[in-house]
């Protein structure tokens, strides 16, 4: 499946709900749709700014770097002034339930 096919596939709403699901437990108190969905967007903008969506691209190609993607996210969020409502522990908590989610419509 390319990566447009994926993209299209994919659903925010259930996104976000799948996400909210999987966060552990001892981040739930910090997670919310909004902030989730803050978070895939800069996910998002950070696989844009790659050139993963492009139609060009052999997406057998592609090796994400999940650290690199992590520390991209963390970057915009201190850039956004939200480092203390949306944490580390949390962005990773998010990133790693979106990546399962991935693998299940894949």
């Amino acid at each position: 499946m390319s990566n447009q096919e994926e993209l299209d596939m994919y659903d925010d709403k259930e996104a976000i709900d799948f996400i909210l699901s999987h966060i552990p437990s001892d981040l739930k108190p910090k997670a919310d749709a909004e902030k989730v969905k803050f978070v895939l967007d800069l996910e998002e903008e950070f696989y844009e700014e790659k050139g993963y969506f492009d139609e060009d691209l052999d997406e057998d190609s592609i090796e994400v770097d999940e650290d690199e993607v992590f520390e991209a996210v963390c970057n915009k969020i201190r850039e956004a002034n939200r480092q203390n409502e949306i944490p580390g522990d949390l962005v990773d908590a998010i990133l790693t339930a979106d990546y399962q989610f991935l693998e299940e419509i894949d």
